[in-house]
């Protein structure tokens, strides 16, 4: 079957994806913190007309928060040791860092570039931001290309980069991040090298086009969020059993076997990876929300997910050689039996689109009640819909080998949209009743 795409609009239906920041960012909600009382040191003039290190003049620890936004307050804080809040360093043109050499921790966050323009831009008066706004694209141009100055940087509350750096080396000194998050963002970055001694984190994301050796870090046993948009070729996760969130994508790996200790993950993301061929690893998984593997083109098969026995959400889509997707044995007895003595599950999605070689599908058995499904251009010549007994949103198109459906329990759908399949009776969908029905 020729691979086309439909130019139908797509069901308003939530998708998990990766976003990932300005400037190459780590998303923000990966790494937010309390803010506290913020120092702005622009708004000192006075104090920056004497010696760069007067900020601490009186004592090494800097109360409050610092954000800054040129050099002139980067140099107003030499001699600080300990900053009691957050650092904020927003990018800006030709900044260094080498005035914070004395600097030994920061109570808060380390923020060091990924701010929006609107971040930059609080307190500027609103027929201002245009021109601010050209300025600040400007700046941003490999703003920052080492973090030399922060060699004797021991413990953070949290940390995210996101600068134009070629080595972490100058972080050697970094031994903790206390309430968990490590982001680093950097398109010319091709090695961790420097995080070695870094404990603490239980979230952790990684973005940039040439970063392949991440050997520096290995995965704690449980994590908030681990979030990758890098070509790295392998990914030290032997003691992880348990995350809220594992999205992985651009990555080099053929394979998920660092993961095969993994048990409890909230949402998983499979996404552009184009050299990955074998899940097994994730035959572990017991319990899992959501799962979305999408656009990975030499993924022939999905592993079956033998341990898994809870799923919410299924969205599996364009993968060009994908030719079946998950069994769930773990949702049927030993024979395949549907398992009928559980109670009902209300399902989020089923959305199974874009995949031109698709052949085999089983619902699991346990699924009882969803919300959208979806079965879009595959290669599907029957579908079972085992003890599903009603859907929210119901679309079955553009399916060229589809010529049997065995409706099983299913008896109702609020939106029923059939099409262009066009070995399937119009009939075959009959015993389903809804309220806006599109049959041909």
């Amino acid at each position: 079957m020729s691979k086309q795409r439909n130019d139908r609009a797509r069901s308003p239906i939530r998708m998990g994806s990766i976003a990932l920041g300005y400037v190459g960012g780590i998303a923000p909600w990966l790494l937010a913190a309390c803010s506290g009382d913020v120092i702005n040191l622009g708004e000192r003039e006075n104090d920056l007309a004497v010696p760069a290190h007067s900020r601490c003049h009186s004592g090494t620890t800097l109360e409050g928060s610092a954000w800054v936004d040129n050099q002139e307050q980067v140099d107003a804080l030499e001699g600080c040791e300990v900053i009691a809040g957050d650092l904020d360093i927003v990018a800006f043109g030709n900044a260094n860092l080498r005035s914070l050499h004395a600097l030994r921790s920061v109570e808060g966050r380390v923020r060091v570039g990924g701010h929006t323009p609107l971040e930059r831009l609080h307190g500027a008066p609103v027929e201002d931001w245009m021109t601010e706004f050209v300025e600040y694209e400007a700046s941003i141009i490999n703003w920052l290309p080492s973090l030399e100055g922060l060699e004797h940087l021991e413990t953070v509350d949290s940390v995210q980069l996101a600068a134009p750096v070629s080595s972490l080396e100058p972080l050697s000194g970094l031994r903790r991040i206390n309430t968990g998050a490590l982001g680093v963002s950097s398109d010319v970055l091709e090695s961790l090298a420097g995080l070695e001694g870094v404990v603490g984190f239980d979230s952790l994301g990684l973005r940039g086009t040439l970063l392949r050796d991440i050997s520096a870090v290995r995965l704690p046993e449980t994590m908030e969020s681990l979030v990758i948009q890098a070509p790295i070729t392998t990914v030290y996760a032997d003691e992880l059993t348990s995350a809220t969130r594992i999205d992985l994508a651009d990555t080099e790996l053929a394979d998920l076997d660092a993961f095969s200790n993994l048990e409890n993950v909230g949402e998983l993301v499979l996404a552009n990876n184009d050299l990955l061929h074998d899940t097994d690893g994730l035959n572990s998984v017991r319990n899992m929300d959501e799962l979305s593997v999408r656009d990975n083109d030499a993924l022939e098969r999905l592993c079956d997910f033998t341990s898994l026995t809870a799923l919410q959400s299924l969205q599996i889509q364009d993968n060009d050689n994908l030719t079946q997707i998950p069994r769930f044995p773990a949702l049927y007895q030993s024979d395949l039996t549907p398992l009928t003595d559980r109670p009902i599950v209300n399902v989020e999605q089923i959305d199974l689109r874009g995949n031109a070689r698709l052949s085999q599908l089983v619902i699991p058995g346990t699924w009882k009640v969803a919300n959208v499904v979806i079965i879009d251009f595959t290669n599907l010549a029957s579908i079972d819909f085992v003890n599903l007994q009603s859907v929210g949103t119901l679309i079955i198109t553009a399916n060229d080998q589809l010529r049997d459906v065995q409706l099983g329990a299913l008896s109702s759908a609020a939106y029923l949209e059939v099409r262009s399949n066009y070995q399937l009776v119009p009939t075959a969908f009959d015993g389903v009743r809804s309220l806006d029905r599109h049959v041909d």
